[in-house]
């Protein structure tokens, strides 16, 4: 039985592009939605992103591991993507007046993964923009310092949101209540040191949502999530030990 799906690029690639960053192979669902979950090689970061499906397949979802890094170098935002699998270990991909013709991957190791399920005493929605600029001011204040140990996230009170610098001496970003960020969730005040390298390349694509939620523990890990009405995209990222004194 062959099944057949066209999504428009204008989703389908920056879906694609979200997780190519940090990873090769993985496992990709069609289902109501075509689904990538998985963490990087280092498990620093889980993955967790979709995109609507014009087309589920019936009665079951289907599922293939490919090299999304290959499958992201030959689509483009501009050109919706035709997926066909027969149930042979390939998969042909029409983009444009281009068709391909990609192998799928058989590793029993790559498996579709749940982003954890952990309850945080610090839920906010953040306006993108706001979140992207205070995002690369960090990344410009730590390389001006010097500093590879990353920056804070900090919830001090319920109405005081910011980052700060690794060492805790040098720069701030400092977020304004009910106009860039809303408070969902308030338990208690905390906060996580956050790997640097990381955060640069998840910004590129959460910022091409309006809002993004963000769940908030003390020197735990992070989730970051963001949605729209045809994608979702969710970070999962390890915290750093903070320095010792």
């Amino acid at each position: 039985m062959t099944y057949e799906t066209t999504i428009p690029g204008e989703a389908f690639f920056p879906f694609i592009k979200s997780a190519t960053d940090f990873v090769g192979d993985a496992k990709i669902i069609f289902g109501e939605d075509v689904l990538l979950s998985t963490f990087d090689t280092a498990r620093v970061l889980f993955i967790d992103t979709a995109v609507c499906n014009p087309s589920p397949p019936k009665p079951e979802p289907i599922e293939v591991i490919l090299d999304l890094r290959s499958l992201a170098g030959i689509t483009s935002a501009k050109n919706d993507v035709t997926f066909r699998l027969d149930g042979s270990t390939r998969i042909q991909v029409k983009t444009g007046r281009m068709e391909f013709v990609l192998p799928t991957i058989i590793d029993p190791g790559l498996k579709n993964r749940q982003l954890p399920d952990k309850v945080f005493p610090v839920k906010l929605k953040i306006n993108a923009s706001a979140f992207a600029e205070g995002i690369a001011g960090m990344l410009a204040s730590n390389k001006a310092i010097e500093e590879a140990q990353g920056f804070w996230f900090v919830m001090e009170d319920e109405n005081t949101f910011y980052f700060q610098d690794g060492m805790k001496q040098y720069s701030k970003a400092v977020f304004i209540k009910d106009e860039e960020f809303e408070v969902l969730t308030y338990e208690s005040a905390a906060e996580t040191l956050l790997p640097v390298d990381y955060l640069e390349d998840m910004i590129k694509h959460l910022k091409k949502f309006d809002d993004i939620t963000l769940c908030l523990g003390h020197n735990s890990p992070v989730i970051l999530i963001a949605m729209d009405e045809s994608r979702k995209l969710a970070y999962a990222l390890a915290n750093r030990n903070p320095p010792r004194n």
